[in-house]
């Protein structure tokens, strides 16, 4: 298996892994997500490309994203862990996370 299917592989979890735990966020929050983009100032059709795995998050947009709901970002990546290059044999790569995480109020 080639180095960049790895690394696709490796991206796909980590948007599917965003993609699940923004949705739950936005809707924990009651916005819709026009309403989140707006106030994330993004706009609702970025966050349609989020929750559909389409874009994965610059850190800022994530940040901002989880400010507009009043949720941690930790939340928002919840489950997922970047192993470098040196622990795996085939480069860094996002798992899912090995540390049980524990749900905040």
């Amino acid at each position: 298996m080639s180095a960049h299917r790895l690394r696709t592989s490796s991206r796909e979890f980590f948007g599917e892994r965003f993609r699940d735990n923004l949705s739950s966020a936005r809707r924990r929050s009651g916005l819709t997500q026009e309403e989140l983009g707006a106030k994330a100032g993004i706009g609702g059709h970025m966050v349609r490309l989020l929750e559909s795995g389409d874009r994965s998050p610059q850190l800022e947009t994530a940040l901002r994203l989880a400010d507009s709901m009043d949720e941690p970002l930790d939340r928002l990546v919840l489950d997922i862990e970047w192993l470098p290059a040196e622990l795996v044999t085939r480069g860094g790569d996002y798992v899912r996370a090995r540390r049980p995480h524990t749900a905040r109020p």
